[in-house]
């Protein structure tokens, strides 16, 4: 006697629809946290840049009685175009270049001409090794544009100061030691005597992202942009002045021809010591969207024309959620909120303003 075969039952169509809702849904709740799991080993990365740097830093200290200038200020036949310099050459080296030989970047410290400066097209041609290498502790992983050679990450601080030296306006321009309240600055260096704040609770470094590229004047009004930059006048040392200047230049950005608008260059140049490649200040909350970078191009008052002033606000940015990493002049890196309270970051950008900064404040 034959006996049947019970042929195998397959799904049935609510059956699969089901299991594939199934897996859909276990995806969507472990998407997050993968996602979340490589955030946390990029911001560690990120972390170990700054505490690499922070090294440099002390070690240099330890050869040189001095942290490195914000900018070197040597000039040089090809950047006299418009006179000879009566104030602080505006193309000088950055601290980045000056620490090459601390985070075991001497082949490349050596290849470097310093008798050129790191920016003007003659300069290249004896620089090509250095325009040419990716260093991947200025990098941090976060930040998605970040991946050509010669870009940056991470900022020295001037503190909440925005004066610096242009090539426009001679007479304008600010001496060595000028208002700097930050740990560096143009052709001036400080060391760990200067910090009478105490060097844990003074910045000497933050991260940023590396410029988007895009008209930064529309960006200002949508505040949907995360470069990080603001043109305006010098801050002097008087922040509340500066920010209430500063919020009395919107009509004028809203109302300039889209001629006017910069494309955000920020972080292109590891070598240049200046605003917006190796330099920032703790006028504005980390990843604020409200400041964005112009050169007073619009009249703005009081800073006047562009050729009157080349000062920035250039606050800290991050790919990171919810804040930044910032490097300590003690060599410790904090994670500061975007939220952090102002006279709290304020204090912590002076080396010796005299403020006095709790823990629990950060």
């Amino acid at each position: 006697m034959r006996t049947l075969k019970r042929r195998a039952r397959g799904f049935t169509l609510i059956e699969l629809l089901v299991v594939i809702a199934i897996i859909g849904v276990l995806i969507a709740l472990l998407l997050p946290a993968v996602q979340s799991a490589r955030e946390a080993a990029r911001r560690a990365q990120c972390t170990n840049n700054l505490k690499q740097i922070g090294l440099a830093m002390h070690n240099y200290h330890s050869a040189h009685g001095t942290f490195p200038l914000g900018a070197t200020a040597t000039d040089n036949p090809y950047n006299l175009q418009d006179g000879p310099r009566t104030c602080i050459n505006w193309m000088g080296w950055s601290p980045h270049a000056m620490l090459l030989g601390y985070i075991e970047g001497q082949p490349l410290y050596d290849a470097i001409n310093f008798n050129f400066d790191p920016i003007s097209w003659p300069s290249y041609p004896f620089n090509s090794t250095l325009t040419n290498t990716r260093l991947a502790t200025f990098l941090c992983p976060s930040d998605g544009n970040a991946g050509r050679q010669f870009f940056n990450n991470y900022y020295a601080s001037t503190g909440t100061s925005t004066n610096t030296s242009n090539n426009h306006d001679h007479n304008n321009c600010q001496r060595p030691g000028g208002r700097s309240t930050g740990l560096f600055y143009y052709a001036t260096s400080y060391g760990i005597q200067s910090i009478a704040d105490g060097s844990s609770n003074t910045i000497a470094f933050s991260e940023g992202l590396v410029g988007s590229g895009e008209d930064l004047r529309r960006a200002y009004v949508t505040g949907a942009n995360k470069d990080g930059l603001v043109g305006h006048y010098d801050a002097n040392q008087d922040v509340p002045t500066t920010l209430s200047n500063l919020q009395a230049c919107t009509t004028r950005w809203q109302t300039a021809a889209p001629g006017q608008g910069l494309a955000s260059n920020r972080g292109y140049y590891w070598a240049w010591g200046a605003d917006a490649m190796t330099l920032f200040n703790t006028i504005v909350p980390p990843n604020s969207t409200q400041h964005q970078w112009g050169q007073c191009r619009f009249g703005c008052e009081p800073c006047g024309t562009y050729s009157a002033d080349h000062s920035n606000i250039v606050n800290a940015t991050s790919g990171h959620p919810g804040g930044a990493n910032f490097l300590l002049g003690d060599g410790s890196v904090r994670f500061l909120k975007s939220t952090i309270a102002m006279p709290t970051y304020w204090a912590l950008g002076t080396r010796q303003g005299g403020e006095v900064i709790s823990a629990d404040q950060f």
